[in-house]
């Protein structure tokens, strides 16, 4: 019920990387301080940079701008997750062979979540378990972003017994939901999402023509002429030959 390894890791690097941002930007860690740092440090400061997150989404934005030159398409899918996060208050009523399942407190929808290095079977040792945290879509899954903290609500066996009638409803009318973006609006998504960063930039900095033009064939379409190495002059006369 975990992400496979490359999954994890690839989550969790381009997590910490925005987590770092956020630190610097918002000072609570130093303007110097370097990123193989800043994961060693305490859990309590990692959870200060995504409370940031959650209260401002704007810095995501801010992040994407400001490393627009070196973020893979499979980078910011990961990044445009976060734009659809959902922080509540969960009750995990039980863990399956692919992933838990998650029903929404507030208005008792069921998710489909996996974990992502472990499995939730190894945070708590009884289920149901009341937990707050924070999902998010990623690879046409739903994972929870890392952060997850549980209560001392003991749920006797009435309680127990209607979330899981409940559950077998939903099971029953397909309503376990596996995903928080339907598949087929991603790419629309992603396209006018990159687009409108791509045009902040354009408007924002000193971006010359070809530099945005650069930017946009690099970052989005991954277009890339035959010796990826070329200048900007070069490029600019490869586009002009294309055109």
């Amino acid at each position: 019920m975990t992400l496979t390894d490359i999954e994890y890791k690839t989550f969790l690097k381009t997590h910490l990387d925005l987590l770092f941002y956020i630190g610097q930007q918002s000072k609570i860690i130093a303007d110097d301080m370097i990123f193989d740092v800043f994961i060693e440090l305490d859990f309590s400061i990692k959870l200060k940079c995504r409370d940031i997150l959650l209260d401002n989404k704007i810095v995501l934005d801010d992040y994407i701008l400001a490393n627009l030159d070196h973020l893979t398409k499979e980078q910011i899918s990961i990044l445009l997750g976060f734009k659809k996060t959902i922080t509540s208050d969960f009750v995990i009523l039980k863990c399956l062979t692919n992933y838990a399942i998650f029903m929404d407190v507030k208005d008792k929808r069921f998710y489909a979540v996996k974990g992502l290095g472990d499995s939730f079977d190894l945070f708590f040792d009884r289920f149901p378990v009341l937990v707050k945290t924070t999902i998010l879509p990623f690879n046409n899954q739903i994972v929870y972003d890392g952060f997850i903290k549980s209560t001392v609500v003991f749920f006797g066996s009435g309680m127990t017994a209607t979330m899981k009638e409940d559950y077998k409803l939903a099971k029953k009318n397909n309503q376990i939901l596996t995903t928080i973006w339907e598949e087929n609006l991603l790419p629309t998504s992603m396209v006018c999402y990159r687009f409108s960063i791509l045009f902040k930039a354009f408007i924002v900095t000193s971006y010359s023509k070809t530099m945005w033009l650069f930017s946009f064939l690099r970052s989005f379409f991954d277009i890339k002429p035959e010796n990826s190495n070329m200048d900007l002059i070069s490029w600019e006369n490869y586009l002009m030959e294309k055109s």
